[in-house]
């Protein structure tokens, strides 16, 4: 709304701009149309038209603004002035591409340009009340953790938590701050960041003006919660299985390690077989 009231009063100016040029060149055309017309036979057709088209301040006015807005032909108004004389009809030229391919587009950019600083002044005045608006909630929540602090110890426990939000007053409060609780506990639990079971006043301002909003915010930062626990329990688990996996590993090839050196160093039993006779074994014995 801002933004468009500048630019309205960058459009006034505009117009008072373009009525004075108008005005300056319907005086020359207006002095120059009375000259001729004094001094012109009475037969002489030119003068019906000239009383026609500059007849009077009004109708000259009209017809300036209607050339540079396409709302007449300008040719047959330059054929009359140049009629009257050559400069004239220079001059409606000279009016014509002043208008057309100078004020008007330092106008349209005049106007733009208050628009977007305007625009941007009003984009500024609103981050400046959002920041007001949240320095008034911050100030609130600080009341609210006084009032729940009971004890005086600087926090807040999950028994003084639900004690207070019971009321529905406090209720009501953190519903115009746009803090909607279904669950005191999940809210809770939602605020201790640290897990400690108390809430101190960084944890309660901030988590609240986080969570400001509807309740499914509440709902989704719970899950966010539940999931980074799970996440780190996990984590935790696979760092475990790990180690163990290590020692199942370290210990299998101690076994092999043993099971090889046993191998390699017992006597090795040879079997013969004699014809006619029962298989029987022969043990190599080790050089002393």
């Amino acid at each position: 709304m801002l933004a468009i009231m500048h630019s309205m009063m960058a459009l006034m100016w505009a117009i008072v701009l373009l009525i004075i040029i108008i005005f300056l060149f319907a005086v020359i055309f207006i002095l120059g149309a009375e000259d001729y017309v004094r001094g012109a036979e009475a037969r002489d057709d030119l003068v019906w038209k000239i009383r026609q088209e500059f007849n009077s301040m009004p109708r000259v006015l009209l017809t300036l603004f209607a050339i540079v807005t396409g709302g007449l032909n300008w040719s047959n108004t330059e054929y009359v002035l140049r009629s009257i004389s050559p400069f004239h009809g220079m001059l409606l030229l000279l009016y014509v591409s002043l208008m057309l391919l100078a004020m008007m587009n330092i106008v349209t950019g005049i106007f733009v340009n208050d628009a977007i600083e305007s625009a941007q002044t009003d984009v500024d005045l609103q981050a400046q009340m959002e920041v007001e608006r949240t320095s008034r909630v911050m100030d609130e929540l600080k009341r609210l953790f006084r009032e729940f602090d009971s004890d005086a110890s600087g926090t807040i426990t999950l028994e003084e938590f639900t004690e207070h939000l019971a009321h529905d007053g406090v209720k009501t409060i953190l519903s115009v701050l746009e803090i909607e609780v279904a669950d005191a506990i999940a809210f809770f639990e939602v605020l201790d960041v640290d897990s400690t079971q108390e809430l101190d006043i960084d944890e309660f301002v901030m988590g609240c003006i986080y969570l400001k909003g509807a309740a499914k915010m509440v709902d989704m930062a719970t899950l966010m919660r539940e999931h980074k626990m799970m996440m780190s329990q996990s984590m935790k688990q696979v760092c475990k299985m790990e180690d163990r996996v290590v020692k199942l590993a370290e210990q299998l090839d101690c076994v092999v390690w043993i099971l090889r050196k046993e191998q390699f160093s017992s006597p090795l039993p040879m079997s013969v077989e004699v014809p006619n006779h029962a298989p029987y074994s022969i043990e190599t014995t080790t050089m002393a």
